[in-house]
This record gives structure tokens, sequence and C-alpha cells, in this order.
């Protein structure tokens, strides 16, 4: 069973969470939201407001991934208040389905109306991402990132099979400054906290930003052991993904004093005095701009020539002496 606009409301009257007079009567607004590997609706009524995912694309970790995140929205997430409710998990049809906020904003969202950010909102963000990474891990599962062999011959299942993924693997084999940054930073990954591993803006969520609301994050299934410097790699990668489409240098950052107030405040609150704290920041997000270029090639209409752009900021990040370090680590 496959959820779609026409049979959501039937299935959800099934569970008993809708009536056919709460349809009629209390203007039940369904909303589909677009997602590469998962169907995601929203559910607005008098009465109810949810959030309902399944993943769609037959993928081999399928399975595991959604029985994962829903066994830590039931542990570790709920009694911390990490991420919304879960209201259940439906196994034979993989369907997680969430507390949903009406005024809710994301952190990608929230990024790009503002001009200025309330020191509140950071605090609450850098004390939500590092309570996360104090959590005890659940289990001793360590998966290294995807990503992070890319430039060896090994074969990897989560990689998409397109043509456009397998040019921009072929190029980047095939460039040695590539491989040997990317080899350094194999060598750095350290298991040191329980991590999101797909800590995206959009993955943030405030329940009210007007009010300077509880942070929330979401989508869990890749959570496991980790590093917690690629979790904030990957944070900065999502927001750069979007800027360098509407950014022709390095040299315009004006949007990225969030992160930098963000990173900052983290760095103190769990008293880190690595000098290459913002370096090693920065160089997983080049690797990670790579890996969010690789997922987007399942879109058929995203060509190798669509992405040369974008994996040129990689490759400039993922050297030591890039312009962000220098805007992290100035004093202005």
């Amino acid at each position: 069973m496959i959820l779609n606009e026409f049979y959501l409301t039937d299935y959800l009257m099934e569970k008993g969470f809708l009536s056919l007079e709460s349809l009629i009567l209390d203007n039940t607004l369904v909303i589909k939201n677009h997602s590469q590997r998962t169907n995601c609706y929203s559910i607005e009524s008098k009465a109810v407001s949810l959030f309902l995912k399944q993943q769609h694309i037959n993928v081999d970790y399928k399975n595991q991934s959604f029985l994962h995140e829903a066994e830590l929205y039931n542990s570790v997430l709920q009694e911390k208040k990490f991420s919304p409710s879960l209201i259940f998990f439906d196994k034979d049809h993989d369907i997680l389905c969430l507390e949903y906020f009406r005024k809710g904003q994301n952190l990608y969202d929230y990024i790009r109306s503002q001009k200025e950010y309330p020191e509140s909102i950071i605090q609450s963000l850098a004390e939500k991402i590092s309570a996360l990474h104090h959590i005890p891990p659940p289990s001793t599962d360590k998966t290294i990132p995807w990503i992070l062999p890319l430039h060896s011959k090994t074969a990897f299942r989560y990689i998409p099979r397109t043509a456009a993924a397998r040019e921009i693997i072929d190029f980047i084999r095939s460039n040695v400054s590539f491989c040997a940054e990317i080899e350094t930073l194999n060598g750095l990954f350290t298991y040191n906290a329980f991590v999101h591993n797909d800590l995206k803006t959009n993955n943030i969520l405030f329940a009210d930003p007007s009010s300077s609301s509880e942070v929330y994050l979401i989508d869990w299934e890749f959570a496991r052991m980790g590093d917690r410097l690629f979790d904030l790699g990957t944070l900065l990668s999502s927001w750069l993904f979007f800027w360098a489409g509407v950014n022709v240098s390095l040299d315009k950052m004006d949007s990225f004093a969030f992160f930098k107030a963000l990173f900052l405040r983290y760095r103190e609150i769990n008293q880190l005095a690595d000098p290459d704290f913002f370096l090693l920041i920065t160089k997983y997000a080049g690797l990670r701009t790579i890996q969010f270029c690789l997922e987007a090639t399942i879109e058929e209409r995203n060509s190798f020539a669509s992405f040369k752009r974008m994996i040129q900021l990689s490759l400039n990040l993922l050297h030591n002496d890039n312009l962000l370090v220098q805007y992290f680590t100035s004093n202005d």
C-alpha cells in the first residue's frame, strides 16, 4: 500500500484519527511535502495535526532504517524531547506518524526569512545539538558514512545508479587532489558521539520560531555512533547546497553569520579546544556537498554538467585555506 492524497484520509479513518464528519465539518487540509526518499504528508484539522512519512524507494535498507528510527523515537528521543512525539509506526506499510506543529518552521526557511538571528534561537539550537552528542549510545553500531570511502573502488549500495552519479564518481576518482583530501578525512574521522548523520537545515524544526520555542530534530533513520563534527559539516553543507545556487563565489557570506555564531556557541558549550575545529567542519561540509549532489541525481533532469560548479565548491572546501575557515575564525 502506497500513501497518496486520495487514500491517506481513508487510512487515517481506519486508524481512528479521522472521521467522515470531521472531514466534512473541520475543513481537513492534506499537504504533500517533497522528499526524494519518502512520501510525506501533513494533515491539519480542528481535531488532529499529524505528519506521516512512508519510504517509497525500493532500497536495501528500507525496513531497517524506519524500524531503527521508530525504536529511537520510543526510547532516547522522547525522554529528552529531541523530536516530535511518535504517534504510531505501521511496520507492515513502513509508515511513521508524528506530531505536527501548525506554526512550525524548519531551519532552512528560518534562515532565509530572517536578517538577524536572536541569541535565544542560537543558544537553544547549540544546546540541543550538544545534548544529542552526549546521549548514551542506544547501541554500539558504528557505520561509516558511505561518502567517506568515495575515492576508493569499493561498491556502495547507497549511491544512486544514474549516469550523472557515475560521472561524478569517475571525475572525483580521477582527481588526485580530491582523492588525497578525502583520504585525509578518512584518517581523521572519529567515533566520538551519538550523531544524527543527516543533520540538514530542513531536519531541524522550531515548533513556533516567533516565541523562541523548543527545537526539534527529525528524520533519525541514519542516527548512529559517529563523528560529531561530521554532523556540523552536514548542517553547513545543507545550507551551502542552497546558497551556492544563488551566489557566484564564496566572498558573499552574510547568511553564514548564523552558522558562525552557532558553531562558536557549540564549541563553547562543549569546551572544545581543537585548533582544527572549523577546518574539519568545512572539510566535512565539502565532502557532504558531494553526497548531496549524488543524491540529487535521482531526479533524471539533473546531469553531470548541472553539478560542476557544486563539485568545484566541494574541492575548494576540502582545501585547508578555504574562505569559510577564514570567515569562521575571523574576529569581526
